[in-house]
């Protein structure tokens, strides 16, 4: 049979991966693609697909995005799933919004939440400007001795 019509089972798995913090942001916490991004997937088992967790949140909550549009996160957050923290805008003014140069810096918490100060942010030796997170660098470390 087909199963495509058995949405209503999806998001149990989905929801069970995100969790909502006091600033209103739901955050992904599974796996994360380029940028930060939520990654998810799902699919009949052998051909599971992967997609974008804000974009399917956004899609199954408010509808699908309008063509010639892109979501922009309001918040910042690309980990962030609260479709009330999506805007659909043009590619244009999603770049204009970015998370480049100025903003990047400007920045006061990672990609999932973690915030930027004295005792959990470190810097590259090769890269001195690019800040990282150390609760994030240790639960990917864990992630993958686990799979190891």
């Amino acid at each position: 049979g087909d199963d495509e019509g058995q949405l209503p089972v999806l998001p149990v798995r989905f929801w069970s991966k995100v969790q909502a913090d006091d600033s209103g942001c739901w955050f992904w916490r599974a796996g994360l693609a380029n940028g930060g991004y939520g990654s998810f997937h799902f699919g009949r088992r052998g051909s599971k697909r992967q997609h974008k967790a804000h974009l399917f949140a956004y899609t199954y909550l408010v509808g699908p995005v309008p063509k010639g549009l892109e979501l922009d996160h309001l918040c910042r957050k690309p980990a962030c799933v609260n479709p009330a923290h999506l805007e659909p805008v043009p590619h244009q003014v999603n770049c204009m919004r970015g998370n480049g140069g100025l903003h990047e810096r400007s920045k006061t918490h990672c990609v999932r939440g973690h915030p930027y100060d004295v005792i959990n942010t470190y810097y590259r030796p090769d890269r001195p400007k690019t800040r990282g997170c150390r609760l994030c660098h240790k639960e990917d470390g864990r992630t993958y001795r686990r799979r190891v």
